[in-house]
């Protein structure tokens, strides 16, 4: 028997324009159920109907209307090739020639957004009137880009596309809105975000899950890259300096089929500053204090970009800090622990020319904490120090007319140390262990990957890739790793032209558990501009962590075992909804539902026994020990259990 984890939520969502509003959540309680595979599936039927229904409408109207013209660098006015010329969610596109120029042609009469897009150039839509059986000319002028062009994601589907055609529920954060939000941390900043569930887990880490599903069961990217896992098998939101973010791109639903492990809620993808035109730079410099005159917090946050010649360049900095705050001097436990942050980041882009760029960056981040312990064994001051670095390089380029390629080497590191000091032994207590009681933990991620994207036959977008990954992690009492390699690929293709359908899939091997098969269906029906209806199918997994398959956990309250026999958590993902405009106002309403099997959860196996004053070691819970008495404690084990 499977067990099987059932969330569903109908969502509502109305806005006006460009302020947000909180979603109304039905039914947001997980519940068990054995409802049988013909059931569950009956909305695959469904789907595959309206596909084939809206594929099935004739076009009646004559469609003699042509669009051309020619496409122009902004900085020098010479034509730039090998733009693809797209009419807005009507799946039609061209490319340019040599000489800058396209023709569209079979357009009904009407009006239209044309999108031009390029390598390194900041795409442009401009809009047009079509008269039957005549030719309309629309010319574009292309600059260098700066940011993502507003209105178009690339994490749903890794390509640029806009939001209204992508089917999938995406949400994207500008930086002008993270702005004006005023948020200091990244965690603060997604509270603007609808649905999402932010975890705060005892003072060292923020997580966030999307759809009701675990932290550890949504995937966090940085313009694309994985970042390693730091405390407790958790990646700390606050460990990526909000100043380094030019936008963030929300994609609810399992993204396995592109991803791998951890994208069965969706995936969050932090999009940083990129190089721009001219010099820009910017500056935030904040302070406050308790009424009290103590936790002063001073903040400074810097950021400076720009480009000289073919090399651009993007710069950030963060440095926070807050003092050490006691009001409460009748115990030893500080109110409020010394806290000093410091982050920096940055970017170099190089164009090689002819639709060619190499980029490189680097990422640093440090945090140290220091306050008051109580323990059973006596007082105790914590002193805690992390660090976050990664480097990556970037190769993109266009190889042919209508073939685009990426390949990324990208490399991860977190650094954890723990040292606890006894300042005063319990009285009773004697001590049996050190007065210093030290951890130091290391994980490690290394990635490989390249993919190519290219139009064929006209309507389809199709990519494919490959990706390998390492990961290891040593601590004071184990060094263990793993690797997973996969191979994906994905068509976006135009049933008619106002359905667009995206089918993708990838598969997993793991070095530890066995492979995983992910596959996604999507679709997007556009019978209006203003109007969209959006239904799609994804499966996801989770690979058990390096964590749960090799890594003791020892603390005063328990004891957890790890489990090499661990399979991957599994899950699929249904939704369809509709979403649309009316003037000022914007509304969405979408249903979801997720199915879990094999989840991954800690079953107790028995009792341990454990001197009164020890903290245990692994995970750096802290504190030395004392002898003369004992107390029991549960121990457990990971285990995929068949009842949630």
């Amino acid at each position: 028997m499977r067990s099987h984890l059932k969330t569903m939520r109908l969502l509502y969502q109305s806005r006006f324009r460009n302020h947000y509003s909180r979603p109304v959540q039905m039914s947001p309680y997980p519940v068990v159920s054995t409802r049988s595979f013909a059931t569950r599936t009956h909305r695959l039927y469904l789907l595959a109907a309206v596909l084939l229904l809206s594929a099935a409408l004739p076009l009646t109207a004559r469609n003699n209307g042509v669009l051309e013209g020619i496409v122009t660098d902004k900085s020098d006015g010479s034509p730039v090739a090998a733009v693809r010329v797209t009419v807005v969610n009507k799946g039609i596109s061209t490319l340019t020639g040599s000489e800058g120029r396209y023709r569209l042609e079979g357009l009904a009469p009407g009006r239209y957004k044309i999108m031009a897009s390029a390598p390194f150039h900041a795409g442009s839509i401009r809009e047009v009137e079509i008269t039957d059986s005549a030719t309309a000319r629309l010319d574009f002028r292309l600059g260098d880009k700066v940011i993502e062009l507003e209105g178009i994601v690339v994490t749903a589907t890794l390509n640029e596309k806009e939001v209204e055609a992508v089917p999938a529920t995406v949400e994207v954060l500008t930086r002008q809105e993270l702005d004006n939000i005023g948020a200091e941390k990244i965690h603060a900043a997604l509270t603007e975000a609808q649905g999402l569930n932010v975890q705060f887990g005892n003072g060292r880490t923020v997580a966030v899950g999307l759809r009701g599903l675990n932290p550890n069961q949504s995937l966090i990217l940085v313009d694309g890259r994985r970042q390693v896992v730091g405390f407790r098998d958790m990646l700390h939101l606050d460990d990526i300096p909000l100043g380094m973010i030019e936008r963030v791109e929300i994609v609810r639903g399992p993204g396995s089929a592109l991803y791998g492990s951890d994208a069965m809620g969706g995936v969050i993808n932090f999009i940083t500053r990129r190089p721009t035109e001219g010099i820009r730079g910017g500056l935030d410099i904040r302070y406050g204090q308790s009424r009290y005159g103590e936790a002063e917090t001073p903040f400074f946050s810097g950021d400076i970009s720009g480009r000289k010649g073919p090399i651009g360049f993007s710069l950030s900095t963060t440095l926070n800090s807050r003092d050490y705050y006691d009001r409460d001097k009748s115990t030893f436990l500080s109110d409020g622990d010394n806290c000093d942050e410091a982050a920096g980041a940055g970017t170099v882009s190089w164009e090689l020319g002819s639709g060619h760029r190499l980029t490189g960056g680097m990422d640093y981040a440090y945090s140290s904490q220091e306050g008051n312990r109580e323990m059973t064994s006596g007082d105790w001051v914590k002193e805690t120090d992390w660090n976050r670095r990664s480097v990556y390089v970037q190769y993109d380029g266009r190889l042919a007319d209508n073939v685009d390629l990426m390949v990324r080497g990208n490399f991860s590191h977190y650094g954890y140390d723990n040292q606890n000091l006894l300042v005063r032994t319990r009285e009773g207590v004697t001590p049996s262990s050190p007065t210093i009681d030290t951890y130091h933990l290391e994980q490690n991620l290394r990635q490989f990957e390249t993919r190519a994207s290219g139009l064929m036959f006209g309507r389809h977008l199709v990519t494919a890739g490959v990706e390998y990954r390492i990961e290891d992690r040593m601590d004071n009492e184990a060094d263990s790793d793993i690797d997973n390699s996969a191979v994906f690929a994905q068509d976006e293709f135009w049933l008619s032209d106002i359905l667009l359908a995206v089918a993708g899939a990838r598969f997993d091997s793991h070095s530890d558990f066995g492979s995983e098969f992910s596959p996604r269906l999507g679709a997007t029906l556009l019978p209006a501009n203003n109007f969209r209806i959006k239904a799609s199918y994804g499966e996801g997994f989770r690979a058990p962590s390096i964590y749960e398959l090799h890594v003791q956990k020892d603390t005063r309250r328990n004891l957890v075992v790890p489990n090499p026999d661990l399979d991957a958590e599994t899950s699929r993902g249904y939704e369809i909804g509709a979403e649309g405009e009316a003037g000022p106002f914007s509304a969405r309403a979408t249903y979801f539902r997720n199915d879990i099997d094999r989840m991954i959860n800690t079953v107790q196996i028995g009792i341990d026994t454990v001197s009164l004053g020890s903290t245990g070691g692994g995970g750096g819970g802290g504190g030395g020990g004392g002898g003369g008495s004992a107390s029991t404690r549960p121990i457990f084990r990971y285990e995929n259990v068949d009842e949630v």
